[in-house]
This record gives structure tokens, sequence and C-alpha cells, in this order.
């Protein structure tokens, strides 16, 4: 009965000392905030009171407390065991407990899925808790954007999952603005096993006006995607940095097509992801005149371009030339399909190609600079 009843008492600390409601901010530079409340009776003078909450590896200098009622702390043992606090009165003080944990980091893995006319964005928090606690019955939430910390020898790089095709179920999610981050509070309870990896889908939307684009780049052309993210188009919520993955249903296949990074998106800002190199749209430059002459001060260079495209589809597609001229003062002085000039030195071509066919931009530009 005396080892039972020792047993009970241990076991009763245990829990009474993980008891408290926690909150747990997870950032992406791998670490957490951890924040919790421990209300406390204090007598007057000086009271000691023990931490049995707080984690023994919790490192010097990522510890911090507060008293809600302005008590003067004296002195807190380290590795944060306790405190020292002085009251001048009896009283009841909760007290504000934060800590920085290393090796807890996330990231978000998003989906595009088509399926013939149907395109789905989805959303994933991925989880992963590489420090050696774990955590039960959290309030957990997630913090986007780019924080400005001394990066620590425990910093770890992120690693990537990937997304999990299934029938999806989003948290309800509350946005809040933070100092110009953006806090993804996740509703309801969770825990967090040490070691252990958690997937929480977030976002799940049927996307309208997706843009589908080709581009001819460095010999190439690419296969892009744009969306706007606004609310008409499905989406218009803040959309965090991660990898994007695009999927395809061919009959009862599903295809993986490619993976792409987004940054940070705001709403209102466009989402761009590369889908890959198209199989069927071929592309060649070529430089057909090139000649230099002089007037006045200045070295004039005036140069004949062409670009060829080859369509093997069946359909017509448009093919956006992107073209670096890395000279000063340029000028297009001719081209036979339409361009818009992106700034000094760059411009798009938009070259109309019919299936089964080829079409080839030629333009004509000028640059000049001092002698």
């Amino acid at each position: 009965m005396k080892k039972i009843s020792i047993f009970l008492i241990i076991f009763m600390l245990f829990i009474l000392s993980f008891s408290f409601s926690q909150n747990l901010i997870v950032y992406q530079r791998n670490f957490a905030v951890v924040s919790l409340e421990k209300e406390v009776k204090l007598t007057k003078g000086v009271n000691f009171i023990a931490l049995d909450e707080v984690p023994q590896s919790v490192g010097a200098g990522n510890f911090f407390i507060y008293s809600s009622k302005g008590n003067r702390i004296l002195e807190v043992l380290y590795p944060p065991s306790g405190i020292f606090i002085y009251s001048s009165e009896d009283m009841i003080d909760t007290l504000k407990i934060v800590y920085i944990l290393p090796n807890i980091n996330w990231n978000a893995v998003h989906s595009f899925f088509i399926d013939k006319d149907k395109l789905r964005f989805s959303s994933d928090i991925y989880l992963q808790n590489k420090s050696d606690m774990g955590f039960q019955k959290i309030k957990l939430s997630v913090l986007a954007g780019e924080v400005n910390i001394e990066r620590g020898p425990q910093e770890m790089l992120q690693e990537k999952g990937l997304s999990v095709l299934a029938m999806r179920v989003p948290s309800e999610t509350e946005l809040k603005e933070v100092e110009g981050y953006k806090l993804f509070d996740l509703s309801g309870e969770y825990s967090l096993a040490k070691g252990g990896t958690k997937i929480i889908p977030i976002i799940d939307a049927e996307i309208n006006n997706a843009i589908k684009r080709y581009a001819f780049q460095n010999g190439k052309v690419y296969i892009l995607w744009n969306i706007e993210n606004k609310k008409e188009n499905g989406l218009g919520i803040p959309i965090p940095m991660g990898s994007l993955k695009i999927f395809e249903m061919v009959g009862n296949k599903v295809i993986f097509l490619g993976e792409s990074s987004i940054p940070n998106i705001a709403v209102g800002e466009k989402i761009e992801v590369i889908q890959g190199i198209d199989f069927d749209i071929k592309g060649e430059r070529k430089v057909l005149e090139s000649k230099q002459r002089v007037e006045g001060k200045y070295e004039i260079k005036e140069a004949k371009v062409s670009v060829e495209i080859r369509n093997s589809k069946k359909e017509d597609v448009t093919v956006e030339v992107k073209e670096y001229i890395y000279e000063d003062s340029v000028e297009i002085v001719s081209s036979n399909f339409s361009y818009e000039k992106i700034d000094k030195n760059t411009f798009v071509f938009y070259v109309k190609v019919k299936g089964e066919s080829s079409a080839t931009l030629i333009y004509n530009y000028t640059s000049k600079r001092l002698r």
C-alpha cells in the first residue's frame, strides 16, 4: 500500500506539472515558442515557486517569466527549475512563462490537382518535432514570415515531405496579423510526440481562372501556371511559402506532373509555378545580324534576332519568348509579333503558333553606349 501511495503521489505530481494550458507557436526557422500561464499563491515577502512545467534543457537566454501583478522576480534558478519572487502582500498572481525550444519546424506543402476542367488547390502544414520534449493537448499556431534571428548551432535544415492525396478535411484556421507576419491559429487541441511529424490540412479550394502558359527561355519551352490569389478565384487568403506539387487525373491514374517552390503569397498577388518542360514544343534562337558603328560620342549596335517555335501539338498555342538584352539604351526597332517591355533590358514577345506548325519571331533592336 505504501509503495502504491508513493506511486500515486508521483503520478499526480507529473499530471499536475503538465496540466497547464500551453500555447505552441512554431516558426519556419527550426524553433518554437512555448507560452503558458501558471496561477500561484504568494505570501508577503520572498516566495519560492517551482517550475516543473519547464524542461531543464531550455537554453540560457531562451527563458522568460513575467508576473501579471508586477511582483518582482528576484532570481531564476538555471536550469529553469524555480524562481524566487517578492510580493508586497498575500495574493494570487498569474505567472506568464515563455521559452524558446529549438528543433521544432514547420513547412507548407501545396498541391494542384487537375481533373479535366477542374483544378483544386490544397495546403498542408507539416510539423516536425525533433526537440527533446513532447506535447499533449496544446493550442497550436504556426507563424509565416521572415523573422530576424541570429543563426544558432542548433538550427537544422528544413526537410521536405510528400503531400498526401486523400479525402481532405481542412482544419478550421483563424488568421491573424502580427507585426508584419501572418499567424495561423489551428482550432482545437493537438498532441505532438517527441520525434514525430504531424500533417494538418489548412486549405482545400476549387480554383477558378487558372491560366496555363508556355514560356521559351534558355532554349527550352516551359509550362507554367498562374493563379491570382483572390476570393473570386477560390482563394483570397495568405499562402505560406513552400513546395507546390502538380498532379493530374488521367483515366483512373494520378500522374505527378512536377514541383516548384513558391514564396509567401499575399492576398492579391499571383501564384506562379513551373510545371516542367513541354515535350511537344521546341524553340531555337539565332542572332541573324549584328553590327556596330560610331555615331558622334556613341557606339551604336544594331542586331537582328530570330526565335523559331515548333509546335507538334494539335491545338494552337501562344509561347512567351522572354529576351534579356544586357546592353545600354535598348530599343526594339521592329517585331513581327506583339511584345511587352518588362524593364530596360527585358522584353516578352507573344508568339502565336498554330497546331502542328511552326512560327518564327524576328525582331530588330538597337543599343547605344558612350565610347
